[in-house]
């Protein structure tokens, strides 16, 4: 397979050290000018993409019962798309995919993973949330959730560690899956590349100790994420970032940061799931994602998930948040699959 490539540069992208020279200098300083945006976007405000959404209980063996919330948009009777998000957003990064989709004859379902978003966060120590958010209880509560809802089958959008949850709720329920578009997600070998900084003890209980709780220090984390800083680096936009660390989603974050061994040792039953998949899919790439990598990742995904180059997009103006830059062309792919797995629903 022939792909366009361009250099994977390593610049800027937010670093553990980044964040945290970037807190220590906003102490001595107040915010800096905010640019307006360099482009036309739909002014959802986080208010209101809150407020839209619903939500549920749920409770997974001996967890603690959860509320979960939800967006849900389109047709109750069409084919079911559910968008996974990573760390450290929400659905909230998936807003403007869901505009896109919003006429589909296609239900839409963007949840908040439990701890993040407005999904319920449980106060706990550090080491309780290491053991509270792990990749495979986090996908027995989607899946939980989703089996509330009545979704026995769909097509899973997957961006960073929601790859992960999504490939340990797959291990267990394979027929659930009618098709796969991967965007910047986990799974590929050699493709997980977190700064080694984060996996130095004393940085992060440094971070526990400091990180995450100031605004500054969040923007100081997403804005690197995407390549036209302008579009996201606004009060409306990062709105829907702050809040929720402002409502505890520091601690799940925290967590998961410090269980990227547990995450490297799953790579493998993550890949075999995915190669025991056949479902059309589609691949979505940022070439500038310097944390999981394109290459090898997009390459290994498409061969893996037998997908043919007219559906591979690698992308070298975008980075890792490509639902923030790109969703009219990942919506495009979503239809385009949502279309293929009906045809081979047909067949069978």
């Amino acid at each position: 397979m022939v792909m366009r490539r361009s250099h994977l540069r390593r610049l800027s992208i937010a670093t553990i050290f980044l964040v945290l020279a970037n807190m220590v200098a906003a102490l001595g300083r107040s915010s800096e000018p905010i640019p307006e945006p360099g482009f036309d976007r739909l002014a959802i405000t986080y208010e209101t993409f809150s407020s839209r959404q619903d939500s549920l209980e749920i409770s997974v063996d001996a967890d603690q019962p959860l509320t979960v919330s939800y967006t849900e948009i389109g047709s109750p009777d069409g084919p079911a798309v559910v968008l996974m998000h990573g760390v450290p957003t929400s659905s909230w990064m998936y807003r403007y995919l869901i505009d896109e989709l919003l006429e589909d004859e296609i239900r839409v379902i963007a949840i908040d993973n439990p701890g993040y978003g407005s999904s319920e966060k449980p106060h706990m120590s550090a080491e309780e949330a290491t053991a509270f958010y792990t990749s495979d209880l986090q996908s027995r509560r989607i899946e939980a959730v989703l089996d509330e809802l009545g979704v026995s089958e769909a097509l899973f959008v997957v961006h960073d560690v929601g790859g992960a949850i999504t490939w340990e709720l797959l291990s267990r329920r394979p027929e659930m899956a009618t098709g796969l578009v991967v965007l910047n997600t986990i799974g590929a070998p050699g493709g997980f590349s977190p700064p080694a900084a984060i996996d130095n003890a004393i940085v992060q209980a440094v971070m526990h100790a400091m990180a995450f709780r100031t605004d500054e220090s969040i923007r100081s984390l997403i804005c690197p994420m995407v390549v036209v800083r302008e579009s996201i680096d606004t009060p409306v936009q990062l709105e829907g970032y702050y809040a929720p660390f402002r409502d505890g989603a520091d601690v799940p974050y925290k967590a998961f940061l410090s269980t990227l061994d547990q995450i490297r040792t799953r790579l493998p039953a993550y890949q075999s799931v995915i190669e025991a998949l056949d479902v059309p899919a589609a691949v979505y790439w940022g070439e500038q994602d310097v944390d999981l990598l394109a290459d090898p990742s997009a390459t290994w995904f498409a061969n893996a998930l037998s997908v043919p180059e007219s559906r591979v997009t690698l992308n070298p103006e975008a980075k890792h948040l490509v639902a923030e830059e790109f969703p009219r062309e990942i919506a495009e792919l979503i239809r385009e699959v949502v279309r293929l797995g009906a045809d081979a629903g047909q067949s069978r």
